[in-house]
C-alpha cells in the first residue's frame, strides 16, 4: 500500500487462488468508503452438519445471504449466515457421498453489491462397516472385546453364530455415525467354549469376523 499523492492510497494485492498468480491493484480516495472485504475459511462436517465459514475484515457489510449451486451451474438462494464479529457461519445439511456443491457469499456495501468466488465442497465416502476383535490372549475370553465402527449407520445388530451355523447371541448397537463401539464377549448370552462367527449388519451393509472363544 501507497499514498498517491492525493490524500488517498492505492492497494496492491497478489491473488493465485485461480491457479496463477495475478497481481491487482485498486485506489482509494480519501474521502471514499473502504468496502468491505470477505474471505473464505473454511468448512467442516460435524453431526450430519455442514458448518462454513468466512471472514469479514472490516463491518460495514450488511444484507448477507449464502447461495448454493449444483452440478447444473445454476444458483439458489441457500439462507441466512450468522455474523458474529468478523465471522459470518452458515450452517447446511452434509452433502451426501461424492455429492458436489458449490457456496458463494453475497452481501452489500459502500461500493455496492459484492459476492466472494465460489467454494466447492464435496461428500466424502461413509466410512464402511467395521469389526475386530481385541483380546488379552488367544482364544478370547469373558474379558476381552469386539470392536465396531457401524459406518454410515447409527445403529445396528450383532448376531453370533456357532461353527454350525447355529444363532447364539444378539446385540443391538448404537453408535454415532463413524464413531467407535464395543460389546464385552462376557456379556453375551449362550457364548461357551468353541468356534463362533461374529456379524454386525447395518443399512448400509454387514461384516463378519471369525474367532475362538473359551469360557
Amino acid at each position: 500500500m501507497c499514498e498517491d499523492g492525493e490524500g488517498g492510497v492505492i492497494v496492491v494485492w497478489l491473488d493465485g487462488r485461480t491457479g496463477g498468480s495475478h497481481l491487482y491493484a485498486q485506489r482509494f480516495g480519501r474521502d471514499v468508503p473502504v468496502p468491505t472485504t470477505v474471505q473464505f475459511l473454511d468448512y467442516e462436517v460435524v453431526e450430519g452438519l455442514l458448518r462454513l465459514r468466512w471472514s469479514g475484515l472490516d463491518e460495514t457489510g450488511n444484507g448477507f445471504s449464502v447461495e448454493r449451486g449444483g452440478a447444473d451451474g445454476g444458483w439458489a438462494l441457500a439462507g441466512h449466515p450468522v455474523v458474529s464479529g468478523r465471522i459470518i457461519e452458515f450452517t447446511d445439511s452434509e452433502p451426501s457421498p461424492g455429492e458436489t456443491r458449490w457456496y458463494r457469499l453475497r452481501w452489500r456495501d459502500a461500493s455496492g453489491p459484492r459476492v466472494t468466488p465460489p467454494t466447492m465442497v464435496v461428500g466424502s465416502a461413509p466410512q464402511p462397516t467395521r469389526l475386530t476383535l481385541r483380546a488379552t490372549r488367544l482364544p478370547a475370553g469373558p474379558d476381552d472385546e469386539l470392536l465396531f465402527t457401524l459406518g454410515a449407520a447409527s445403529s445396528g445388530r450383532l448376531e453370533i453364530f456357532d461353527s454350525r451355523g447355529r444363532r447364539q447371541a444378539t446385540a443391538e448397537l448404537s453408535a454415532p455415525q463413524g464413531a467407535p463401539g464395543r460389546v464385552r464377549l462376557g456379556e453375551l448370552t449362550r457364548v461357551v467354549t468353541g468356534i463362533y462367527f461374529a456379524r454386525i449388519s447395518t443399512a448400509s451393509g454387514s461384516t463378519i469376523r471369525k474367532f475362538v472363544y473359551i469360557d
